[in-house]
């Protein structure tokens, strides 16, 4: 089958900045309708790219790189991670002007010395390279530039734009050369039926198991310390042998642009995949070798869920089916403490308001136990007020998710506390 191999020419234009140039060049999607998905910010430090920062959930972003780096960094724990995180929230919830809250805790993280120089240079590579993609996908013609000068920036390393313009394109037709079969790095790889599934060997079926449990091609980077497009090559014979299917991105990634769109002209693309079983797990034996999931990634967990509500348990529970999680549910909030220290689960998810012990006061309880204080604690309330965020976090919590939620917000949840 014919179709497109030859992907555009990037917009060099959007990373062009005078030579001198020390400040955020701010570009604006005046089409999208969604402020969050608007605004991209590259910082420039006398005229050498700096770092890239996007308006669409830089934490979740900041998460599975911090997530991804973690497998280099021994010292990196989930504590500290937390810790990283945290300190981003704070500087969201900021007013702090035209400087991104990521580029901020990057700063933070080189004058606290939590990370190496190299270590935070790496993370912002890779969360860079993550957004400018994105931005050099986006229609140009719809972007409306700001520049904002400044006096200085963190020292956070420096890139010339003509070598990042130039990797950037090799990747971007990369990605390209994978359509129409692979259009996002968001995407969600599945098998598309168990009946397929068995079309392969029984160790590539159990090994493929623990990995395609809803995560994206960019949360299995993070959790496999691999590149997502190797990834993503790796299960291009599957998905072409009709053995992996892939799912839309989850809001909102699934507004994001596109690495693939069909387009009039058509040239002979990169070498052609094998199609039948046979051929696709040949030519995957070698390839998925590498892909093997973390201990840590595929253990069963145990989630406590408590809420004076038995629909909303029940709402949880399946939602979550299916995750390799086991769910207890505690309805009665007087005992919760008792069953919790029995259980001693990796993630309590709590709801705020119950009758007798509502959610702030079980929550001090539970970090003055020996046996919990350390257990991610994720508060569900109705509210979305700053107010009741920092209520939350006096109490103890880790975290916080607001009702109502759709099965990717929890989803979320799950892939930074346990994944």
């Amino acid at each position: 089958m014919d179709r497109p191999a030859v992907f555009m020419e990037v917009p060099t234009h959007l990373l062009e900045v005078k030579p001198g140039f020390t400040g955020i060049v701010r570009y604006q999607d005046d089409s999208i309708a969604t402020e969050e998905l608007s605004s991209w910010s590259l910082f420039f430090s006398q005229g050498r790219f700096v770092f890239a920062s996007h308006s669409l959930d830089p934490l979740e972003r900041l998460d599975r790189h911090l997530r991804r780096l973690s497998h280099q960094i021994p010292s990196l724990t989930r504590e500290k991670c937390l810790r990283i995180r945290q300190q981003a929230e704070s500087l969201l919830i900021q007013d702090s002007g035209s400087m991104a809250a990521d580029f901020q805790v990057l700063g933070w993280l080189a004058e606290e010395q939590l990370l190496s120089a190299e270590a935070i240079r790496k993370l912002s590579a890779w969360m860079s390279e993550e957004v400018l993609q994105n931005l050099l996908l986006s229609p140009s013609q719809d972007l409306k530039k700001q520049m904002i000068r400044l006096g200085t920036l963190p020292a956070l390393g420096q890139w010339e734009v003509g070598s990042l313009l130039s990797h950037l394109q090799k990747r971007l037709e990369a990605w390209y050369a994978l359509g129409p079969q692979i259009t996002s790095p968001y995407q969600r790889p599945y098998f598309t039926s168990r009946a397929q599934a068995e079309r392969l060997p029984p160790e590539q079926q159990e090994q493929l198991s623990q990995l395609l449990r809803g995560f994206s091609f960019r949360q299995l980077s993070a959790l496999l310390d691999q590149d997502e497009l190797l990834i993503a090559r790796r299960v291009y014979p599957l998905i072409n042998a009709g053995i992996i299917v892939l799912r839309d991105p989850q809001p909102p990634f699934n507004q994001l642009p596109k690495t693939y769109v069909a387009r009039a002209a058509t040239v002979p693309t990169l070498s052609e995949a094998p199609t039948t079983p046979l051929q696709a797990t040949a030519a995957l034996a070698n390839g998925l070798q590498d892909l093997h999931p973390t201990p840590r990634a595929t253990q069963t967990w145990t989630v406590a869920c408590i809420d004076d509500s038995q629909a909303m348990l029940s709402e949880i529970c399946r939602l979550l089916e299916g995750q390799n999680l086991a769910i207890h549910t505690i309805s009665d909030s007087l005992k919760a403490l008792m069953k919790l220290t029995s259980l001693k689960p990796d993630l309590i998810l709590l709801d705020v308001g119950m009758p007798n012990i509502d959610g702030y006061q079980l929550c001090g309880l539970i970090r003055k136990s020996s046996v919990l204080k350390e257990v991610p604690v994720v508060m569900v309330t109705g509210h979305k007020g700053l107010i009741d965020r920092v209520k939350a976090r006096m109490a103890g919590a880790t975290d916080y998710l607001t009702k109502p939620f759709q099965q990717e917000e929890l989803l979320q949840i799950v892939f930074r506390y346990l994944s």
